[in-house]
């Protein structure tokens, strides 16, 4: 939950108030950290699942759309590229 305020940017007390909202509607559950006892999970049930699929399903077929249109070669660099930014991201300790 601490990861969902901080790419939020909102204070911690308003994440338990979201994820307390979502619970209630069954659209999310939360679950114990496998590694850290004291982080808590949250995940989304099948129903929180369904919605965020019709919701993100449009977005996600225009830009699966767009790397359609690439080369495969230009693909494979995109992808390249994208790997060595996410290293250096993991490197600095921002990213998990």
């Amino acid at each position: 939950m601490c990861n969902l305020g901080e790419e939020l940017a909102v204070t911690a007390r308003n994440v338990t108030t979201l994820v307390d909202g979502l619970e209630s509607e069954r659209l999310v559950r939360r679950a114990p950290h496998p590694t850290d006892r004291r982080a808590t999970m949250v995940e989304l049930t099948d129903a929180g699942f369904a919605i965020a699929e019709k919701m993100l399903g449009p977005f996600h077929e225009q830009v699966t759309g767009l790397f359609r249109d690439l080369a495969e070669e230009d693909r494979r660099e995109l992808l390249r590229l994208m790997e060595a930014l996410l290293a250096a991201l993991r490197k600095r300790g921002q990213v998990c």
